[in-house]
């Protein structure tokens, strides 16, 4: 499965999943993506750790345009 994602402030990101690592390493060689670049954090930490927002301890959080 591929995911494609967009949150304000982060580049957006593609999720790839799949039922083996020999279906996503196979995936991943489709697209043109290499597997040593490849983070293996989920989505939750890599928006706390990488980009600083604290998305897991949110209970609602909601997107509005800044002026």
């Amino acid at each position: 499965m591929l995911d494609i994602d967009t949150w304000p402030t982060i580049p957006t990101y593609l999720e790839i999943e799949g039922t083996s690592e020999e279906d996503v390493k196979k995936a991943a060689e489709i697209l043109g993506f290499s597997w040593e670049q490849a983070e293996f954090r989920g989505a939750r930490a890599v928006i706390e750790e990488v980009y600083g927002k604290p998305v897991g301890h949110l209970k609602v959080f909601t997107f509005a345009e800044q002026k």
